[in-house]
């Protein structure tokens, strides 16, 4: 960050991109993604979880600026 810029808060609406995986989750999880003809119910919510718990930290590192952190 330079030193003459400005760290502009948006408040809650930075948490709407997070929120918006609550019900792809919820959707997947239940067995109507298109991702449940190809693998067990099983090996679905490991993927699924697996996607979640790469995408949580991704989305902290970047809130936290954590931009040299690799998410792969």
């Amino acid at each position: 960050m330079t030193p003459d810029a400005v760290n502009v808060s948006l408040g809650a609406s930075e948490l709407l991109p997070m929120i918006a995986i609550v019900p792809f989750m919820l959707y997947q999880l239940a067995g109507h993604g298109t991702l449940h003809f190809v693998v067990s119910k099983s090996a679905n919510w490991v993927i699924n979880i697996a996607i979640l718990g790469m995408i949580v930290p991704g989305y902290v590192a970047y809130r936290e600026g954590g931009y040299l952190t690799k998410g792969y």
